[in-house]
């Protein structure tokens, strides 16, 4: 997204000497499912909670879910999102174009049923890791990129339904070989009490991380379309991508803020944080850890990173 956006390990049981599995390749799959919107069309997130996008909304942007790439220049032309709940069921999938072709790790990927004039939100396919753009969206409108189907009644072109009515998402491969899934509420990995009608649901680990037996999903009353999920007391845990973006070299002549770059540092990239306003908190890091951090005031982002192998020095 362009920056003037505002900013399963599997289980394995053996029971009765019938073997059951949440999938090796569910566990560690090239796409996972990172967030969804549980919130009612005419209601608003609990607590006084926003999203980092669309503030605090009624309806919460409507209709949308997020997933991450966890496999570099993954091809996900024909890719089948399936989605069910209570009331209904239906399928994303993506179509051949090459947007599809090549998706780096580490890339968060959002849906949304409506359009901007609608109250959603336009396809946008800007993407630059250079200027902290991590982030791809695509309106379920938009027929040069996906294709919905849904048992709603509604039937319309791009029509999906997301809710708190144990919503499941499974994603497939182009051969139709299952790739993630399911997960959401009621799934092996939701830890959660029941989400409610003024809730979403999200990843609350590294995306990196393997996925356990369970407790990995949970529901909040803040959301992060389009970004790093937070939860915990007051939000203050962040989630980290730096290990799904360590295929991106840094690029000295990116880096204008600190000319220490230039000098022949050898650094990895650990992690980008907004900075809407002057100052920022940084709650995954800790006073001692050798961090070198470098601004981009296009993007009002912070990049912090780490000397590798005992090159440089950033004391």
């Amino acid at each position: 997204m362009g920056i003037v956006k505002r900013p399963l390990l599997a289980t394995l049981m053996f029971a009765l000497g019938s073997f059951w599995s949440m999938g090796m390749a569910g566990a560690q799959g090239p796409m996972i499912l990172n967030e969804y919107n549980a919130v009612g069309e005419a209601e608003l997130l609990r607590d006084g909670g926003a999203d980092s996008y669309f503030g605090r909304a009624v309806g919460n942007g409507g209709d949308w879910f997020e997933v991450v790439v966890r496999r570099d220049r993954l091809d996900a032309r024909g890719y089948q999102l399936h989605w069910v709940d209570e009331d209904g069921f239906g399928v994303v999938t993506l179509t051949e174009d090459p947007a599809w072709k090549e998706l780096r790790a580490g890339t968060i990927v959002t849906f949304i049923e409506k359009p901007t004039v609608e109250g959603g939100l336009d396809t946008d396919l800007s993407f630059d890791p250079a200027r902290a753009d991590w982030w791809i969206h695509v309106c379920a409108r938009d027929a040069r990129f996906v294709q919905s189907k849904s048992s709603s009644e509604r039937g319309e072109p791009g029509a999906f339904s997301v809710s708190n009515r144990d919503w499941n998402l499974t994603i497939r491969d182009a051969r139709g070989g299952n790739v993630f899934g399911p997960a959401g509420e009621g799934a092996a990995s939701y830890g959660g009490d029941g989400i409610s009608s003024r809730e979403v649901c999200r990843l609350e680990q590294d995306p990196s991380i393997a996925f356990g037996a369970g407790g990995n999903y949970n529901e909040g009353q803040n959301s992060t379309f389009g970004a790093p999920n937070r939860w915990g007391p007051n939000e203050r845990r962040l989630q980290s991508f730096a290990k799904l973006r360590r295929w991106r070299q840094v690029d000295p002549s990116e880096q204008r803020a600190d000319a220490a770059i230039t000098r022949g540092f050898q650094l990895e990239l650990l992690e980008t944080v907004d900075v809407p306003a002057n100052t920022v908190e940084i709650v995954r890091y800790y006073p001692g850890e050798r961090l070198l951090l470098a601004t981009n005031p296009e993007a009002k982002s912070l990049d912090l990173f780490d000397p590798q192998n005992g090159h440089g020095d950033c004391e």
